[in-house]
């Protein structure tokens, strides 16, 4: 009987010895840690109620898919990485294939800043859909995004630029 105990309690040793196997690659504990421990490539781009870009043979051009109808795959290849270490940096860096005149791989980089209850993000230096209404309008846009979703695999914020218009990100982890 005594040795049945024994095994008995070397049995359960072992199996909590090997169940409670330490993560070697613990959570991050904020959104600020976890936007931070990823690098982000975008995989859709959309707007909710589209701008009028141009008109081909009189009819107004109005993409509501931006990354299928505006981007290049030179932009679609593109990682956006943030920066938590005191300095708060983003970066955006063209990876892969890279864009007709482009001299650098990093080609936006600024300041970042989460909102105190965590669902927003203020971009000093706007990103893509910046990008483009700076070309398309002649403005400079910082952005704000709201986030809609942000895990280990995902991030999707909005992004609203006015008249009941948003565009949203959807950004895949790549690292």
């Amino acid at each position: 009987m005594r040795q049945f105990r024994q095994l008995f309690l070397l049995a359960i040793l072992a199996l909590t010895v090997f169940a409670c196997n330490k993560d070697d690659d613990p959570s991050p504990s904020t959104k600020a840690d976890l936007l931070a421990s990823k690098k982000w490539k975008i995989q859709s781009l959309t707007i909710n109620n589209p701008l009028v870009l141009d008109t081909v043979n009189g009819q107004p051009v109005a993409p509501t898919d931006w990354y299928n109808s505006i981007l290049g795959d030179c932009e679609k290849d593109d990682i956006i990485s943030f920066r938590n270490d005191g300095n708060k940096v983003y970066t955006a860096e063209d990876v892969g294939t890279h864009c007709p005149g482009s001299t650098t791989a990093i080609w936006q980089i600024g300041s970042w800043v989460l909102s105190s209850d965590e669902t927003e993000i203020y971009l000093s230096n706007g990103f893509i859909a910046s990008y483009y209404i700076g070309y398309f309008y002649g403005i400079s846009v910082s952005e704000t995004w709201k986030i809609t979703k942000l895990d280990n695999s995902k991030l999707e914020v909005t992004f609203p630029i006015g008249d009941g218009r948003a565009f949203t990100y959807t950004f895949i982890a790549v690292e």
